[in-house]
């Protein structure tokens, strides 16, 4: 990325919070965040989560919007995806190749129904979000 020291240390914590506010579907918080770095939205950072190859709890290189799509938050997926420094939504993460898509289908598929964690309230499928940003 052509960080010195004392921005890859500060890139780094940038990537952390942003994995946390993708996770939590904070958007207010993730735009503070990539406000104060914004290449760290593509960044990939450590996350503690299910390895989709073995099953078993790892620390997995993600994006934050491999997080977003992991976890169904579905406003900051949208605002990554919105972004004019895009994330590439095809890129492949070690060790089990996860892509955005993917860990979205993931998500959607273990919970068999397409309602928000928080509400009652039906939401769509971020695919359509990912098709408009050339996923599939």
């Amino acid at each position: 990325m052509g960080f010195s020291a004392g921005d890859a240390v500060v890139a780094a914590g940038v990537v952390a919070e942003l994995l946390e506010f993708a996770a939590s579907d904070d958007v207010s918080g993730f735009r503070l965040a990539a406000d104060r770095c914004p290449s760290a939205v593509c960044a990939a950072g450590l996350w503690y989560g299910r390895c989709m190859r073995s099953g078993r709890m790892l620390l997995l290189h993600r994006t934050a919007l491999m997080v977003a799509a992991s976890f169904g938050s579905l406003d900051v997926l949208h605002h990554v995806l919105t972004l004019s420094t895009a994330a590439d939504v095809n890129l492949h993460c070690d060790p089990d190749g996860a892509t955005p898509p993917l860990c979205c289908f993931q998500w959607f598929s273990k919970r068999g129904h397409r309602r928000h964690p928080s509400c009652s309230t039906p939401v769509p499928i971020p695919t359509p979000l990912m098709l408009q940003a050339s996923a599939l």
